[in-house]
């Protein structure tokens, strides 16, 4: 428990963060200034107040991680909500813990996104079930479940580094396509990211949205300059053109 505390407690910071980016509203109590025991006392009340999450995670003797799950309701959208599971993967069959997050998901009413972070990568097999509910070919499967993955290692707050460009919009799909339409382009000829960039995962964009940037390109006569860049979320790794000539 010890050796925990601190991932904990960087993981309930990252946690608020989390939902403040993207329009959810956190619980949780504050866990500032708060020795150990007073920290995984609350962390286990504010879990066991909560009747819908005891509910869909009925065994917690094989995790304590989970402790610091939540079901958190959208801001401003009704029914919009999410669940976060943390999930522990040692000493355990990682495709069967993976399931379980499945399960637990499928089991919350009207819960469509989910985030799941493990204390370590997942096996192929695990992130083979991930994938089967969300279909990398099918932009529109992602309207039905958006699931985000992350290890203990990968969940940290990107929000305010200095090294990720600030995000000041994540267009929808609709407002994407509407953008391209007024503006004359196709989509093919932004730039492109990955939906499981770490950036993506951690404003959870989808497939089709554009994500529009700013980030810094230099001083010049003392005033920072800046760029407005817009990225498209594309599914797969691109590939470059081969412009090779024979």
């Amino acid at each position: 428990m010890e050796d925990s505390y601190d991932i904990f407690y960087d993981h309930m910071k990252t946690l608020d963060s989390f939902l403040k980016v993207n329009g959810y509203v956190n619980t949780n109590p504050s866990y500032e200034d708060l020795e150990q025991d007073e920290f995984f006392k609350k962390i286990k009340e504010t879990f066991m107040s909560n009747k819908e999450l005891v509910d869909v995670i009925k065994d917690l003797k094989k995790d304590y991680r989970a402790l610091m799950s939540g079901i958190f309701n959208h801001k401003t959208i009704p029914n919009k909500r999410i669940f976060v599971y943390f999930c522990s993967t040692l000493d355990d069959n990682m495709t069967s813990r993976v399931q379980e997050f499945l399960r637990i998901l499928c089991d919350i009413k009207d819960c469509k996104n989910g985030v799941i972070i493990t204390d370590r990568d997942l096996s192929s097999g695990a992130k083979k079930e991930l994938n089967n509910v969300k279909d990398y070919n099918c932009p529109d499967s992602f309207d039905v479940y958006n699931i985000k993955m992350f290890t203990d290692k990968t969940f940290i707050d990107i929000v305010n580094s200095n090294f990720v460009p600030k995000v000041l919009k994540i267009m929808t799909i609709e407002e994407a396509k509407k953008f391209c339409d007024e503006n004359r382009i196709k989509n093919t000829k932004l730039l492109k990211t990955i939906v499981d960039d770490p950036l993506c995962s951690f404003y959870m964009a989808k497939i089709g949205n554009i994500i529009v940037l700013e980030r810094e390109t230099g001083i010049e006569s003392n005033i920072l300059k800046t760029q407005i860049v817009y990225k498209y979320v594309t599914s797969m790794p691109f590939k470059r053109k081969n412009t090779s000539r024979r």
